[in-house]
């Protein structure tokens, strides 16, 4: 059969050849194989023409494999300058991050130090004003730390905190000062910095303190929570016929002292207020 394709026509000829030559001649081989295809497209074998019809497979798959040898050949004569290039680009690139790692180790050391000196200062601020003993955790913020934020920026965020702290002290005394749960209520907003969840504690215990009194016939707190929004009265002077004095002084205590140290007073009837130093 004519216009079938032939053996020849499908050889790539390499030998002495540049590289832009075998690319011509397999670019040659593709254009015959794409016109020769839609010879093949049309042919119907028929049961005289299985021998023929065999042999033309043979040969096809013959030159497919042929230039797929060829090509892995030339492939791995071509890529072993390459690779050698791409090893050594590597090996580069290898102790161009060491180093560039062991830098950013001591950038990121620096940085970390820098970090530290900064919380100690913040850290030293917020003990030297923390009157009320609040949480510091609850108050930290991490943006404090950040470089593009001064340390005079922090401290006036820290006293704005303080001065809510001081403010919601103020509505819990003027609450519940004089109910014997006056301690765990303060220690709960110390550890919450939550008004809304400290008061309401205080109110579910002042409730129980009632309820158990009533039950047991004895006398009542001070309040219902209905009545805690008027200020507590102030514990009976029981030496108005002594002369009474004014004495300040500064103590350093852990939060549990200051607590038991103003126990004591109260216990004792001692007024005393928190003086910010």
């Amino acid at each position: 059969m004519k216009d079938r394709i032939t053996e020849n026509q499908l050889q790539l000829i390499t030998k002495d050849k540049k590289l832009s030559e075998m690319i011509e001649g397999i670019t040659q081989i593709r254009s015959i194989v794409k016109e020769k295809m839609k010879v093949y497209e049309c042919i119907t074998y028929t049961e005289d023409d299985i021998k023929e019809a065999k042999a033309d497979r043979a040969m096809i798959n013959k030159s497919s494999k042929a230039l797929n040898d060829t090509r892995i050949e030339l492939e791995k004569i071509y890529m072993q300058p390459f690779n050698k290039f791409k090893d050594v680009v590597k090996d580069t690139c290898d102790m161009l991050d060491l180093t560039s790692n062991s830098i950013d180790l001591q950038i990121k050391k620096f940085e970390q130090e820098e970090k530290d000196a900064k919380m100690k200062q913040i850290r030293e601020y917020f003990d030297e004003n923390n009157e009320y003993l609040v949480n510091f955790d609850r108050c930290f913020k991490s943006n404090w730390l950040n470089k593009n934020k001064g340390i005079a920026v922090v401290k006036a965020e820290i006293n704005e905190v303080l001065e809510l702290v001081e403010a919601d002290f103020d509505k819990l005394k003027e609450h519940f000062y004089s109910e014997p749960c006056y301690t765990a209520i303060i220690d709960r907003y110390q550890n919450t910095l939550d008004y809304n969840n400290a008061y309401h504690y205080g109110v579910s215990l002042v409730n129980k303190a009632l309820e158990a009194a009533t039950a047991q016939n004895l006398p009542q707190p001070t309040d219902t929570p209905n009545q805690i929004q008027q200020p507590p009265k102030q514990p009976e002077n029981n030496t108005q016929s002594e002369q009474v004095y004014i004495r300040a002084f500064k103590v350093k205590v852990t939060r549990e002292q200051a607590f038991a140290l103003a126990d004591f007073m109260k216990a004792n009837n001692i007024e005393f207020e928190s003086i910010k130093l």
